[in-house]
């Protein structure tokens, strides 16, 4: 699935090819690969291809982009924007495409299959978005800064990523996990856009973090990892042009592709134990080992554990300390606030009585010894 990185490997595609060039003719084929005069499916928002002639003729500017989206801008006119679904992508003719792990782009032949439209550009320049699943939206916009879905997005990573204390800040207004908070791309529900799944699960894993935390209990020197970790990955991954060839060995994400995973799979190359639960609603990849502890300073040390984990693990100590013979904590606070019964007046005065007999039957032993 296309995020930051592939969205930004698309910019600079169109950013270092197209600038300068005028847009000659634009083709909308159907999903054999042949030119015909309507748009199939709901990819596109502005169907009618009218609309889409409106181009023609005005000169390519820039290639512009936010979290997972990117925009075109002319010398004039309106300016489309691309988002990339699940499947999305941008194809140069003559250029080779980039290898997505959850699908192909065919070169054989121009335009490629699942294409939805081809920009036809001076020079012979010919470029073509497809897209497999038509899980993507391309749109027609005056202004995309001003329209959805950008309007609502959070920072972006790269252009305007919050210092560590905004970040933090951001972070802990949240009550849900940690790795749900960094998958929301819109300002109210997120910290930063642009991240997707593997992501996210890259970025926990460097920062040390278990993705089930609540963001809430996070303190500062845990979003401080993250926030270093985000702007690290996100660094490497665009200096090679997410090409994942090129992405460090120990990334989870050389890992993660196997629908079913054998036990190879899910071993890092450090020979550390990968596990796989649902967080966010997501398939999440999880070293247990690589955890570290809340308040250790950085320390390696076993996982910051989610609320479920703690009181499970809570419990386990309760019935350790009772097998030993030693009393929780919560029993010995009752004991002493437990009130002390005050004793009755009744039971002082028997006790005195009793005392006094005994005085005198010891006085009388006494007496009679000495006659």
């Amino acid at each position: 699935m296309p995020e930051l990185p592939e969205a930004e490997r698309n910019r600079t595609l169109c950013q270092s090819n197209l600038i300068g060039l005028k847009l000659l003719n634009i083709i909308m084929p159907d999903k054999e690969g042949h030119p015909t005069s309507t748009a199939w499916g709901k990819v596109f928002t502005t169907p009618n291809l009218k609309n889409w002639k409106t181009l023609i003729g005005r000169t390519f500017v820039s290639c512009q982009r936010r979290a997972k989206v990117i925009y075109w801008e002319f010398d004039q006119g309106k300016s489309p924007l691309f988002t990339f679904g699940m499947s999305g992508s941008l194809h140069l003719e003559g250029e080779t495409p980039l290898d997505y792990k959850d699908f192909t782009v065919t070169e054989t032949s121009f335009p490629p299959k699942h294409t939805r439209i081809v920009f036809e550009f001076e020079g012979g320049v010919r470029v073509a978005y497809m897209c497999v699943r038509g899980f993507a939206r391309v749109h027609l916009f005056d202004n995309p800064l001003a329209e959805l879905p950008i309007r609502e997005y959070a920072p972006d990573p790269i252009h305007n990523m919050p210092c560590l204390v905004e970040f933090h800040l951001s972070m802990i207004r949240f009550h849900k996990p940690v790795k749900a908070v960094l998958l929301e791309q819109k300002q109210k529900k997120g910290v930063v856009c642009g991240l997707g799944n593997w992501l996210c699960d890259d970025i926990l894993y460097a920062a040390g973090i278990d993705p089930t935390t609540k963001a809430h209990l996070l303190d500062e020197n845990q979003t401080g990892r993250i926030h270093a970790a985000i702007v690290n990955i996100i660094d490497i991954s665009v200096q090679c042009n997410a090409d994942h060839s090129g992405f460090p060995k120990h990334w989870l994400f050389h890992r993660r592709w196997n629908k079913k995973p054998t036990k190879a799979d899910l071993i890092t190359i450090g020979g550390k134990t990968i596990s796989v639960i649902q967080c966010g609603g997501r398939t999440t990849y999880l070293v247990r080992s690589a955890l570290i502890k809340k308040g250790s300073g950085g320390g390696s040390s076993s996982s910051s554990s989610s609320s479920s984990s703690s009181s499970s693990s809570s419990g386990k100590k309760k019935k350790t300390a009772t097998k030993a013979g030693k009393l929780p904590k919560k029993k010995i606070k009752q004991i002493k606030k437990a009130p002390v019964k005050k004793k009755s007046t009744s039971t002082k005065r028997k006790r005195v009585a009793t005392t006094k007999t005994k005085k005198a039957t010891t006085s009388t032993k006494v007496k009679k010894r000495k006659k």
